[in-house]
């Protein structure tokens, strides 16, 4: 009967120990759930194909912190990787550090690995610790280190998420060509916002246009594009609305003038005529190198009474932002902003003047150019000038 007693307690003891005593145990592995274990030497012998990014709460732990993440623990840093001071992440590219409790770059974790303090800037005035950080290779990190690597499943739902947002981007976009007029034009989404009076898209996409303008083309092309329209007479403040009608404008009076369908009683019509000068070249010392012959120039506008405010205030002015536009392209990658030019003319050369959707367009281009008119002083405009104000 004792021994029956006995029994039964080493039972319930047992039982005991198996929901009590492994929960520190089970905390511990489950920790390492989802993460593969290597070295530095793995990495570099080819052993690691791929290093994913750590999954779950400590992945969260590793690489959110800036976002209110609290770091590892200690033990749980331990549960990771023992003893060592660091370990790294996705192969060799970024290095967790136990010291800082944080990701740091190779040559940051090397500098510490010297035993050296980041945050003293004496460090920098120390001729040893210079000499070994220019002679610094990556294979100078041991090999022992561990690498830490995911199961893949952060990348997996990303791919998957990825995938079918651009499934649906695909589809709203196949949805909005069904039932648009210009948006299969170059630069047909700017088009499309002018044909359904759309100021705010047109404004932000213009804005974006510059931007890739200034990025192509530099200080330089921009500052080239100022003194354009500061010749042109329109100064700084001539934005991609505004060379946009300007160029519709001329381009619509040299497609159409003329033509009594196109310019009923009522159109307005302009003629500007501009006389160059002969261009002498000579050295510095005086020497004649030779001439250009002056010349004249002369541009007939004819616009519908809708736009004869415009004409008025631009017509043969406009430019300057299409000639800097070319500038920053050079022989680069296609440019947005340059498309939209070239959108108007197939605009042009699909619809006639008196179609729906060129009357609709240039209402709408007034109306746009009002409305941007009317726009407080303190608001952004898309004009060149505005990356040097």
């Amino acid at each position: 009967m004792t021994g029956m007693k006995g029994a039964k307690v080493l039972k319930l003891f047992f039982w005991l120990a198996l929901i009590l005593l492994p929960a520190q145990m089970a905390h511990a592995q489950s920790i390492r759930d989802g993460i593969s274990f290597y070295t530095l030497e793995d990495v570099r012998t080819g052993t690691v194909e791929k290093c994913p990014l750590i999954p779950g709460e400590i992945g969260m732990k590793i690489y959110h912190q800036k976002n209110g993440t609290p770091p590892l623990s200690e033990a749980e840093y331990r549960t990771l990787a023992g003893d060592a001071e660091f370990f790294a992440l996705q192969g060799d590219h970024q290095f967790y550090s136990r010291k800082t409790n944080g990701i740091v770059p190779m040559m940051e974790a090397y500098v510490i690995l010297l035993g050296y303090d980041l945050t003293d800037p004496t460090i920098y005035q120390n001729p040893d610790f210079m000499a070994k950080l220019q002679s610094f290779t990556p294979d100078k990190m041991p090999g022992d280190i561990p690498v830490l690597c995911g199961d893949g499943e952060i990348e997996r739902t990303t791919a998957i998420r990825e995938a079918r947002e651009r499934a649906e981007r695909e589809a709203a976009r196949a949805e909005y060509e069904k039932n648009c007029k210009l948006c299969k034009l170059p630069g047909g989404h700017y088009l499309e916002a002018i044909y359904a009076g759309d100021f705010k898209t047109q404004d932000k996409l213009a804005k974006n246009y510059l931007y890739q303008v200034a990025v192509m083309g530099g200080g330089d092309a921009m500052a080239i594009g100022v003194l354009i329209n500061s010749l042109g007479g329109q100064g700084n403040n001539f934005t991609y609305l505004e060379d946009v009608i300007g160029y519709y404008m001329l381009a619509t009076s040299r497609k159409w003038n003329g033509n009594p369908k196109c310019y009923p009683s009522g159109a307005h019509k302009v003629t500007f005529t501009t006389t160059y000068p002969d261009q002498v070249y000579e050295t510095v010392g005086g020497v004649y190198l030779g001439r250009d012959e002056g010349y004249t120039n002369t541009t007939a506008y004819s616009v519908a009474p809708v736009l004869k405010a415009a004409c008025d205030k631009i017509c043969n002015k406009n430019g300057g932002i299409l000639l800097t536009a070319r500038l920053a392209q050079g022989s680069s990658e296609k440019m947005a902003a340059l498309e939209v030019y070239k959108g108007v003319d197939q605009m042009l050369a699909q619809h006639s003047c008196e179609s729906e959707v060129v009357k609709q367009f240039e209402n709408n281009l007034a109306a746009l150019w009002d409305e941007e008119k009317s726009q407080p002083a303190s608001v952004r405009r898309n004009t060149i000038s505005g990356y040097f104000d």
